[in-house]
């Protein structure tokens, strides 16, 4: 009976250590893994936020670029996620990218531009379903992408004048004249022929030119939308500008500030406070909450430059208009405003030149006199040691034509 109960007590201890032994071996993988009882991890440096260049080297008004660094642990990391949302307004606009791979460490992001972004990435252990996935979170960054909005489309320039029926024919064309005979005038003052015939004893009378009336006053409508603009958020302000660019300061400004309470825009702008003038630019900007701007011209139609066709004539053609000769002076001045600007741009290239071939001959002068002052270094040892071998041998020569071709006679 002893032996009997001494059995059965080796039998149950060897099935208790072939059951421990089972455990063991069941539980030995999940001690030896990588992270055993969920080790933890934890971001060592905060993400930084940048924005992201396009082909063109040019900043991207809605995308950024989030970069994140070290960790501790890193090996328990099986994924990452970023989490975004703007400060103003979280509740609605909180998002969450798709799950990262471990190996990546930055991640692009759609935002709207110069709207203040609260960003954080998270990192997290997988747990395969058994439980909720480890999360570690890093530190919150604030970013705001900064971007001058572009114009799409330019403003919508009309002219309104006090007569509102359509001129026929006739009148339009008397209108030309006069402001052909106006711009004649004009350049006949600029350079001095009016007086010269005007001191003229004799003159006919009928060379002199009429007298010039003053064109009509008209109002010149500048028309646009917030459409216009690519990112109307990034806008803080219009400026309306009659620029004078050749003292480089404003004739005329009109400003349109914020908040905008429609989303068209019209002004109305005197034709008299803003006269044709070549050294005028008629300038539109829009200002961004950066401080910087874009520009479009709102160059009123009356003032735009236009350049006439070149008319071929034939010998048989013999009759003259009495039209034509206000058209010649027209089509000339135009040539001479053209071979002025021609001969400033190469008057601009001859000065570059001029200053380039300047560079290069002092570099030229500078390395020919290094060689030639080593060359005469060079000769005056050569020959002073010849000097002291014929004193040695108790003779001097005479210089030879050698010297007398280097030093002159």
């Amino acid at each position: 009976m002893q032996e009997r109960t001494h059995l059965e007590d080796k039998t149950i201890i060897m099935s208790l250590l072939t059951k421990s032994c089972l455990l063991l071996v069941l539980f030995t993988p999940a001690a030896l893994g990588g992270c055993p009882f969920q080790n933890p991890f934890w971001f060592v440096e905060k993400p930084i936020v940048l924005p992201v260049p396009d082909d063109n080297g040019q900043v991207m008004p809605n995308r950024v670029n989030i970069m994140w660094g070290q960790l501790e642990n890193f090996k328990c990391v099986d994924y990452f996620q970023v989490e975004y949302f703007q400060r103003l307004n979280p509740q609605r606009t909180v998002r969450m990218s798709p799950k990262i791979n471990r190996h990546k460490r930055s991640y692009e992001i759609e935002v709207v531009p110069c709207v203040e972004y609260f960003f954080k990435v998270i990192a997290s252990e997988d747990w395969k379903g058994m439980r909720e996935d480890f999360k570690m979170y890093s530190e919150v960054v604030a970013h705001r992408l900064d971007y001058t909005p572009q114009f799409l489309n330019p403003p919508v320039v009309t002219e309104r004048r006090k007569q509102e029926e359509q001129l026929t024919r006739e009148q339009l064309r008397e209108q030309r004249r006069r402001e052909m005979m106006r711009r004649r005038q004009e350049q006949q003052q600029l350079y001095g022929m009016a007086s010269d015939q005007g001191g003229m004893e004799g003159g006919d009378p009928s060379l002199e030119p009429p007298p010039v009336e003053e064109p009509e006053p008209f109002t010149i409508k500048v028309g646009w939308r917030l459409s216009d603009i690519d990112y109307p958020i990034c806008l803080d302000y219009f400026v309306l500008d009659y620029y004078d660019t050749l003292y480089n300061e404003t004739g005329f400004s009109r400003t349109i500030s914020r908040p905008f309470r429609k989303p068209q825009f019209e002004l109305e702008v005197p034709s008299t406070a803003v006269p044709c003038e070549i050294d005028f630019e008629y300038i539109l900007r829009a200002v961004g909450l950066n401080g910087r701007a874009t520009r479009e011209l709102w160059t009123p139609p009356s003032c735009v430059v236009t350049t006439t066709p070149a008319t071929t004539t034939t010998e048989m053609s013999t009759t003259v208009m009495p039209t034509e000769p206000e058209e010649t002076t027209e089509d000339m001045s135009a040539k001479m405003m053209e071979i002025q600007d021609e001969n400033d741009r190469l008057q601009a290239k001859i000065d570059g030149l001029k200053q380039e071939y300047e560079k290069i001959g002092l570099q030229v002068f500078h390395a020919f006199k290094e060689s030639f002052f080593r060359g005469l270094e060079e000769f005056l040892a050569r020959r002073k040691q010849t000097t002291t071998t014929d004193e040695e041998e108790g003779y001097l020569e005479t210089p030879t034509n050698e010297t007398q071709s280097i030093f002159g006679k």
